[in-house]
């Protein structure tokens, strides 16, 4: 899934405005003066969520978010500023004249990013679209990257390891029609070993690759029958098996899903084995005459 993300937050420009709202926060001076600053803070956002109803409607849908960063350091000043493609609201470093600390983005594609910075860049926190997408985690050059979980706009939650601004590594999905993954992922697609699970319960567990069953496998049906062997492009194909509910069995050759080549089927007592075609069984091979 796409996350948003724009435009580098280093940099300044002459056509900014600013407005400091608060004191210079000093470490040696802890606790009063960071205090008092932390409250200043609050108090920026919260004049921010008021001029901006569907910021708010976004945040209460995640909930508050916990920041786990230190307090600032002594060359930081609490500002209101506008750059180039972006608002900022939070703290700023005096050395490095950019945003650190923690603070809240507004860019003007409409991402919103809310969280810690470091060196001027987005380091952890969350970046969310009005009823589209939202991420929240670890940052790396304005993408997802490192650990954490994003919510794309039909509703589908993707968690995981992050590089690059795709889930590569291991990883789970929770999906909006009941289905869910947990497994290995490449470049965003499901890649590797993993299990998913259908909304009616039926469930495929083994190999994926882009997306979907490549390599060895099993599916288990929600009506009870399995079919394992070795998949391609999310169909048996290859040797493999199938074992349905009936009592019904095949074990031979499979091509994009049908039984085609050398196979055994068994049913009732009886045995057909032989030649199959596009599921039909086409003439009889291998039974002894003896």
């Amino acid at each position: 899934m796409g996350v948003c993300c724009t435009n580098n937050s280093s940099g300044r420009d002459d056509s900014k405005e600013e407005i400091r709202l608060g004191p210079k926060s000093n470490r040696h001076n802890m606790p009063a003066d960071v205090r008092k600053q932390e409250l200043e803070f609050n108090d920026m956002i919260a004049r921010v969520v008021i001029n901006f109803p569907w910021i708010a409607q976004e945040r209460a849908k995640m909930g508050p978010y916990d920041f786990l960063v230190d307090p600032p350091p002594q060359s930081l000043d609490l500002v209101h500023q506008k750059i180039l493609h972006y608002e900022y609201y939070g703290f700023l470093s005096k050395d490095i004249d950019k945003p650190e600390y923690k603070g809240l983005m507004i860019f003007d594609d409409g991402c919103v990013y809310e969280g810690e910075f470091a060196n001027g860049k987005i380091y952890k926190g969350r970046k969310f679209i009005e009823k589209k997408s939202a991420y929240v985690g670890e940052f790396k050059n304005q993408l997802p990257d490192g650990k954490g979980t994003a919510t794309d706009s039909l509703g589908n939650v993707f968690t995981g390891q992050w590089v690059n601004g795709k889930l590569n590594g291991e990883g789970a999905e929770k999906n909006a029609d009941g289905s869910s993954y947990t497994g290995g992922y490449i470049d965003g697609e499901r890649d590797g070993e993993g299990i998913f699970i259908a909304r009616d319960t039926s469930r495929y567990e083994g190999s994926f690759k882009k997306g979907a069953a490549e390599g060895k496998g099993t599916f288990s049906a929600a009506d009870g029958s399995i079919k394992s062997g070795t998949w391609r492009d999310g169909r048996l194909s290859g040797h493999g098996s199938i074992k349905e509910k009936c009592g019904r069995e095949y074990l031979g050759e499979f091509v994009k899903g049908k039984r085609e080549g050398l196979g055994t089927e068994c049913y009732n007592g009886g045995i057909k084995q032989g030649l199959w075609k596009k599921d039909k069984f086409i003439e009889e091979r291998g039974k002894s005459n003896a």
